[in-house]
């Protein structure tokens, strides 16, 4: 994921994928660490112009394991082995899930759900729902500049998505993707 901040005042920065071009100069190149994901910064001079850009490593936003996943074959293994439901707990609470949302997402009973406790996998089924979901808020906070306002458009009955609320989507494979084509489309500039 890649955002742009620039030197002048302006709207909130957006992502934006960036493909450097003819007489641009890259200035600067460091390596962040914040307490949500490892960054990699560097600015580009172009006709005067600094502007920065920021690119996010690593998988996930809630889901610890994720973070230490170095690319998609480790994530593979992780989803296969199966989240543990302690690990997906952060993202339930963001989501203010309740046992049967849960259930539905982990594509299990909420008597399941009600049974598990913290070290219980919740299955590759569950584990790729999850994942799914993850990478979606990390995405949708990537877009909106931040939790409260993803969290708000994912509260919001949403056109596009038939006056349903993205939160309501979400658990299911089907409205997952929906909801990720949506957050595809506003980053796009389409209309969603």
């Amino acid at each position: 994921m890649v955002k742009t901040k620039s030197e002048k005042p302006s709207k909130p920065a957006r992502k934006r994928v960036y493909v450097m071009g003819e007489n641009e100069n890259v200035e600067d190149l460091s390596r962040v660490k914040s307490s949500r994901e490892s960054t990699k910064t560097f600015a580009v001079l172009r006709e005067g112009k600094r502007t920065s850009y920021v690119v996010a490593d690593g998988f996930g936003y809630f889901i610890p394991v994720l973070k230490k996943a170095g690319n998609v074959s480790q994530v593979a293994q992780f989803v296969e082995m199966g989240f543990r439901s302690k690990e997906v707990r952060p993202l339930i609470e963001f989501l203010e899930f309740k046992v049967p949302d849960i259930a539905k997402a982990a594509a299990v009973s909420a008597s399941t759900v009600s049974r598990w406790r913290p070290t219980t996998s919740i299955g590759m089924t569950g584990s790729e729902q999850f994942f799914k979901i993850d990478e979606i808020v990390r995405k949708g906070v990537d877009l909106f500049g931040g939790e409260d306002e993803f969290k708000q458009w994912l509260d919001n009955p949403n056109r596009a998505l038939g006056n349903i609320a993205p939160l309501a989507l979400i658990k299911t494979r089907l409205g997952a993707d929906l909801v990720d084509e949506a957050l595809n489309a506003l980053d796009y500039g389409d209309v969603m």
